[in-house]
C-alpha cells in the first residue's frame, strides 16, 4: 500500500519476559512498595495504595470502584529490635545459608536492609531462592 510507503514495514513478535524475569520484577516491585511502607512508617503514618475493584450495583450494572489497599508489612519489632524477611507472595525467601531474617536495631537500618535486597534481586541474585520457594508450594 502506498499509504504506509514513508514508513519502514517490519515483521515483529512481542518477546514476553521468561518466568525467572517475570518472578523478579515482581519482587523488586514488591520491595519498592516496602520501602515506601517503611518511609510512612518513619513518619508515623500508614502507607496505602488503590486497587480497581469490580462490583455490581443495585441497579445490577457492573462498575469499577478505587479501594484502598494496605500492603502488608514484611518487618516487625521484636524485643526492641526490628526482623526483616523478604517474601514472595506469602512465601517467605531464604537469604542466606538457612536464615530467612536480618535483625536490625532501627526504621533506619530497615530501610538499608531493604534497599540492599532491592540490589540483589535487581541484579538476580535471588532467583534461585525464588524459585525453590514456590516450588516447595506447589509440591503441597
Amino acid at each position: 500500500m502506498s499509504v504506509f510507503a514513508r514508513y519502514e514495514m517490519v515483521t515483529a513478535k512481542r518477546e514476553r519476559p521468561s518466568t525467572v524475569q517475570h518472578k523478579r520484577i515482581k519482587i523488586v516491585e514488591r520491595i519498592n512498595e516496602q520501602l515506601l511502607v517503611i518511609e510512612a512508617d518513619r513518619q508515623g503514618k500508614q502507607f496505602s495504595t488503590t486497587r480497581n475493584k469490580w462490583v455490581v450495583g443495585d441497579d445490577g450494572a457492573r462498575r469499577v470502584i478505587k479501594s484502598p489497599h494496605y500492603p502488608k508489612k514484611w518487618y516487625w519489632k521484636r524485643d526492641g529490635r526490628y526482623v526483616c524477611q523478604l517474601k514472595y507472595g506469602n512465601r517467605v525467601i531464604q537469604i542466606a545459608n538457612k536464615h530467612n531474617s536480618i535483625l536490625v536495631d532501627n526504621l533506619k537500618e530497615v530501610k538499608d536492609v531493604y534497599e540492599l535486597f532491592l540490589k540483589v534481586a535487581d541484579k538476580g541474585d535471588f532467583d534461585i531462592n525464588i524459585a525453590t520457594a514456590t516450588a516447595s508450594a506447589k509440591k503441597k
